[in-house]
């Protein structure tokens, strides 16, 4: 008992240290560091930052700090009890971009600590926090952002709106390497190159304003396997791009839409009146635009008077318009002086895209402007519907017979007017073909695709069977000249580059997968209301082809109930453009074709009534962010080009006014095409 007594303070001291010990191992493990490792930042010189501010002395573009600005830090040489990597954000609380260095980083709570080894510990910060990856020698890994948001707050300042970018874009790094200090400092670079592009509205006094979505940027970059990837990588310690992989070059297209916030209600489009302009920014990967790697620059933009079109670009990269790595250069394109220029908004996308991977405004009976009663779905000619960007024509031809001698008797049949359903349009299949071909001739980089159906309804009665009009339809196309010089045989794989200057036709009714005719037959000929599909079959092979066809409130079960059917149409529409979203991955799905149809009618003003509605939410849907980034498919629409329609079609006394959207939609479909990286057929 003495002895216990005499040792008994130096046992409750050696059970209180290892009580200590085990207590600061346990807060260490459970992420509550002692403050005595614990590595602390602050930020360095002013120019560093993530919100553009004004002009200063030769301090071009300088951009600034948020206070709560995400900071991921990482440090390899960081001690093993700790993370070696973690998020810091900026201190509101000290925040003072006129003192850096009292500006420090606010610590996580699971923060980066020193090794109690010593030596020097290598710090690679990015910005911003998420989607970022880091290996021990500083290289980078960056997600590439190509569907970006310009939006506007605030009414133009002498004819000039400012649009803020979204400045999570606008990736920046630091180094540093340094022995245990108080405090590490972290200088930041912005790395992105970026163009601040200047859009100006029409120039000419008689002009109508134009609706803008947006620019985009069409650049040519390394084909690296990063690029192929979706993301670009960069060596923080070297300030330069990493690229890997495959030789050559392939094209990257970025999004850059605007947003009109003014009052509170966002619009995806601003209307620009004469000596109107806006300012939108655009951020690339860090690299050069020179002769090598050029970049286009085009307008996303319909005339508001609708039958015109704006294909205004300009091209970086040459002499006198080079962009240096990790700069910024201020872009002014030209005013609008007309609006000759047709959307041929296929031009400029990649050869090797596959076509099933693009989103295609079409249009459903696409020839029935001139009908005056209620079959009219459309306002525009086929002309007119190419010149804005439409590129999908649902026609249905009919045969007619006549006889050709009387002694012998020989009775024959032949392609004529497209119907739509006992309504004649007035324009035979033939005149459609050759309006398509010399649009094809004259804008040899696109191509279109026309989705026929026999309009056996044409007869009340006594209609020739369907295998007299197959017959009639594959001699008419084995000898039509002009179709012949533009056929494309399909397969699934179809790419941009084969399809180029081409017409594919895309049959509801089974012609065959006949070479000499080169089309497409698909098992889907009337309503279709499932996320089941068909086989798509051609002489190049067979795929799979989904599609969504509720038309009317007779096939959503209750024909008096349009309301119920607009609402359940409207889910079937979205519902197929989730599905359609799905197919950018290079799974094996990025080759499944889509046919969506927002076209339908309802008993009252029938197809006008059923655009206000569906329409409208096909838009709202494809331009928000409830909608997952990816192809559309085939987007089948009525009055395609026209915002507001003045429908009644029994007299013209009591028409009503419907807004229709038909505008705003295919160039929302258009627009879908550069917001992210298209699968190509050389990446697989």
């Amino acid at each position: 008992m003495k002895n216990f007594i005499k040792y008994f303070p130096a046992v409750l001291l050696i059970a209180f240290s290892i009580s200590c010990t085990r207590e600061i191992d346990s807060e260490k493990s459970n992420g509550r560091h002692s403050r005595e490792g614990v590595i602390n930042f602050s930020l360095g010189t002013p120019d560093t930052k993530t919100a553009y501010g004004e002009q200063a002395g030769d301090k071009s573009w300088p951009v600034k700090w948020v206070a709560g600005d995400a900071i991921r830090i990482f440090c390899n040489e960081a001690d093993d009890s700790g993370p070696k990597d973690a998020v810091y954000s900026v201190n509101p609380s000290n925040y003072a971009a006129q003192n850096p260095s009292a500006t420090t980083l606010a610590t996580p709570a699971d923060p980066l600590l020193w090794n109690g080894n010593g030596g020097q510990h290598n710090f690679y910060a990015v910005y911003p926090s998420s989607g970022v990856s880091v290996n021990s020698s500083g290289k980078a890994t960056f997600p590439l952002v190509t569907n970006q948001v310009c939006t506007i707050s605030s009414d133009a300042e002498n004819g000039l709106y400012t649009a803020a970018p979204d400045m999570s874009n606008a990736y920046m790094v630091a180094t540093t390497a340094t022995s245990y200090n108080s405090s590490v400092s972290l200088n930041f670079n912005p790395i992105m190159t970026t163009l601040d592009i200047t859009v100006k509205g029409p120039s000419g006094s008689n002009m109508s304003a134009i609706t803008l979505t947006g620019v985009s940027v069409v650049s040519t970059v390394n084909n690296s396997e990063e690029a192929r990837a979706g993301q670009f990588a960069y060596n923080i310690g070297s300030g330069q791009m990493v690229e890997t992989g495959v030789s050559g070059t392939t094209t990257l297209t970025t999004f850059a839409s605007v947003v009109d916030n003014r009052g509170g209600t966002a619009k995806n489009y601003i209307d620009l009146d004469n000596g109107e302009s806006v300012k939108l920014t655009v951020f690339l990967p860090p690299c050069a635009i020179n002769a090598t790697y050029s970049a286009q620059i085009h307008l996303h933009a319909q005339a508001n008077n609708g039958t015109d079109a704006i294909q205004n670009f300009v091209t970086l990269g040459t002499e006198g318009k080079v962009v240096a790595a990790s700069s910024k250069r201020a872009v002014i394109l030209p005013e609008i002086g007309s609006y000759s220029n047709a959307n041929n908004w296929i031009t400029p996308l990649d050869d090797d895209i596959y076509v099933s991977q693009l989103s295609i405004p079409g249009t459903h009976d696409a020839a029935t402007s001139s009908i005056t009663v209620i079959g009219r779905t459309q306002d525009y000619t086929i002309a007119d519907q190419l010149t804005i960007g439409i590129r999908a024509f649902d026609l249905r031809p009919t045969i007619e017979g006549k006889v050709e001698s009387v002694i012998p008797y020989v009775y024959k049949y032949y392609m004529d007017e497209i119907y739509h359903g006992i309504l004649g349009t007035g324009v035979s299949f033939e005149s459609a073909i050759n309006t398509i071909a010399d649009y094809l001739d004259a804008n040899p980089r696109e191509f279109a695709i026309i989705i026929t159906r026999y309009e056996s309804d044409r007869w009340l009665v006594g209609a020739p069977d369907e295998a007299t009009y197959i017959q009639t339809m594959q001699t008419f196309l084995a000898n039509n000249s002009r179709y012949q010089s533009h056929k494309v045989e399909f397969k699934p794989d179809l790419t941009i580059g084969e399809m180029r200057g081409k017409i594919l036709i895309i049959s509801r009714n089974n012609l065959g997968p006949n070479s000499t005719i080169g089309t497409a037959y698909t098992g889907w000929n009337h309503s279709n209301t499932s996320r089941n599909y068909h086989a798509i079959s051609g002489s190049g092979g067979t795929g799979r082809i989904y599609v969504q066809d509720m038309y009317s409130p007779g096939e959503y079960g209750d024909s008096n109930d349009n309301n119920g059917y607009l609402s359940r149409k409207v889910e079937l529409v979205k519902d197929m453009l989730d599905l359609a979203a799905t197919f950018k991955a290079e799974n094996g799905t990025q080759n499944y074709w889509m046919i969506n149809h927002c076209a339908g009618y309802t008993h009252i003003n029938n197809y006008a009534n059923n655009a206000k509605t569906v329409s409208q939410e096909a838009y709202n849907y494809i331009v928000g962010n409830d909608k997952a980034v990816g192809p559309a498919g085939i987007v089948m629409m009525d009055f395609a080009g026209i915002r507001t329609i003045s429908y009644f079609p029994v007299s013209g006394n009591f028409n009503i006014n419907y807004s229709v959207y038909g505008d705003l939609l295919p160039q929302a479909v258009i627009d879908n095409n550069y917001k992210f990286h298209l699968a190509r057929k050389t990446t697989r």
